[in-house]
């Protein structure tokens, strides 16, 4: 049975056995003399135990709670001894090759900031220049101006690289001794510059002079810092809450909408409004895989900066104890991969609308009876409308999809203007989208609009129908009805029905059904 001591090593608490402990401070008492002429020795020494402590938690766990004698050779070999520093600094590469390197950690980088030190640290840790990091934070500002919040993020979420080691691991060096060593001597070394430069300019006459007014000034300064440090100290705990519980809200919104709810309609409380991710996807991207990937992307776009927003708001409220390893860098490197993704889907399906093709038809010239108006109604009953799946784009389309039948539905565009002569003319213009021309055309032929024309009347689709193989590519029809000015036009009463939607291709319909109109130079005047 071997008797352990608690020791505290740079504010953590470690159980260690009786052998381990002599051989721990024994090598800690040799890092002390051999630093003890150099500047910085302190800061160096808090450093090295905060990479022993590191170490240390890295070995204990659940299954291991006392550090042992193995435990203590780790952190000798990983940090080496301090007679190793003089061989380091040889020629013979075979001895600076003896050090262990540790992967790079994501920090933000101080020394080489602008504002915060954020693309400095992204730079470092994948050893390219800062400037292409800060680059491509501007051009995501100015292209949508997720590059701002983002960046915020990361200047909440990522630590800042403060101490010695730190750094070393931000930039993937060795975090031992001989490194740590070398560091400080270069950080002395430009604060020694630093203070010189800034001493230059100091007039030593006015410190003889006035040191009571120095003096007072210095307890103001060290005043003014502590009430400072405890404002900040609030101002985190407000604002981590703040972070936490806007994400969290905004997390439940997303998932409420996007996975519990059929549509999108709640966010702005219209019945008229539905929209179906899934749905729409399926029908305008090139094929189901393309749709899940692309509504993969588009929900990590999203979500990602608000989980950094939830660890964030933990960071602030647990003062920078809570941490998730890896969780910043792997959220950043999948939230750019996402935008590739989803650019690269979004340019290809692009492609598809390249070219425009357009087919018009003379439908028929009727000689209209001067003594009875011609009559204009629908063709079929809506009522079954109301069982498909339907989607609503803008204030002026809606869509409905047949799953059964494969089709999707819209409503065409229907202008009735007055004609040039004493006839009355009805034209069809029917268009699409494609990759090509011939693609285009054979996705506008494939539209079905079967009117019923007579020489006395025109009842006319409700919608008109194209294959979901044809995707949506931005078909259209238009329907131009031509009618001599003085000629009336009776629209029947059918074309009043509540289970025609409010959409503005016909929306006037409703307005004249059942009524008696003349047409003017102006257009439709109703007869009283």
């Amino acid at each position: 049975m071997n008797k352990t001591f608690t020791i505290n090593l740079s504010g953590l608490i470690f159980h260690i056995d009786e052998d381990a402990f002599g051989r721990l401070q024994d090598y800690i008492q040799k890092l002390k003399l051999h630093f003890s002429n150099q500047a910085g020795s302190e800061e160096i020494i808090a450093d090295i135990e905060s990479r022993m402590a590191e170490l240390l938690q890295e070995r204990l766990g659940d299954h291991k709670q006392v550090v042992g004698m193995t435990d203590v050779d780790h952190i000798i070999t990983q940090l080496g001894q301090p007679f190793e520093m003089e061989a380091d600094e040889t020629d013979d590469p075979k001895q600076k090759e003896t050090f262990s390197y540790r992967r790079k950690r994501l920090f933000r980088d101080p020394d080489n900031r602008k504002i915060a030190g954020v693309s400095a640290g992204i730079a470092a840790y994948l050893s390219i220049d800062a400037i292409w990091i800060r680059l491509l934070f501007i051009l995501s500002l100015l292209a949508s101006g997720a590059g701002l919040l983002i960046y915020i993020v990361l200047w909440i979420v990522l630590p800042e690289a403060n101490t010695t080691a730190e750094k070393l691991e931000m930039k993937g060096e060795a975090v031992n001794i001989s490194n740590m060593e070398k560091a400080m001597r270069k950080e002395v070394n430009e604060m020694a510059d630093k203070f010189n430069t800034y001493a230059k300019g100091a007039h030593e006459s006015f410190k003889k002079k006035v040191p009571e007014t120095r003096n007072f000034f210095d307890q103001m300064i060290t005043a003014l810092g502590y009430v400072l440090r405890a404002v900040f100290k609030v101002a985190g705990v407000i604002i981590g809450f703040v972070l936490l519980f806007t994400g969290l809200g905004l997390i439940t919104g997303f998932f409420a909408g996007f996975v519990g709810l059929e549509s999108l309609g709640f966010l702005w409380e219209s019945e008229g409004f539905q929209f179906s991710p899934l749905l729409m996807g399926d029908f305008f991207f090139q094929s189901k895989a393309f749709s899940s990937l692309a509504i993969l992307s588009f929900s990590l776009i999203v979500i990602l900066p608000v989980l950094l927003l939830i660890y964030g708001g933990l960071r602030l409220l647990s003062a920078g104890r809570f941490r998730i390893r890896y969780l910043t860098l792997v959220s950043v490197v999948v939230w750019f991969a996402s935008w590739v993704v989803l650019l690269g889907i979004g340019i290809g399906t692009a492609f598809d609308f390249g070219h425009t093709g357009q087919y018009e038809s003379h439908l028929k010239t009727i000689e209209p009876d001067t003594e009875k108006p011609f009559i204009i109604g629908l063709k079929s009953e809506v009522a079954s409308v109301n069982q498909f799946e339907s989607m609503m784009i803008d204030d002026s389309r809606l869509m409905f999809f047949d799953l059964y039948e494969n089709k999707i539905f819209q409503f065409p565009q229907l202008r009735i203007i007055p004609s040039d002569d004493s006839l009355i003319h009805l034209r069809l213009q029917e268009e699409s989208r494609g990759r090509s021309l011939s693609k285009a055309e054979s996705r506008a032929q494939n539209i079905d609009y079967q009117l019923a024309i007579t020489d006395s009347s025109l009842h006319l689709p409700l919608l008109y129908s194209y294959p979901t193989v044809d995707l949506i590519r931005g078909q259209l029809v238009r329907l131009y009805v031509e009618i001599p000015v003085g000629k009336k036009v009776y629209f029947e009463e059918s074309l009043y029905t509540h289970n025609l939607p409010n959409e503005s291709n016909y929306r006037f319909l409703k307005r004249y059904a059942g009524k008696t109109c003349v047409m003017t130079p102006a257009g439709l005047k109703v007869v009283e």
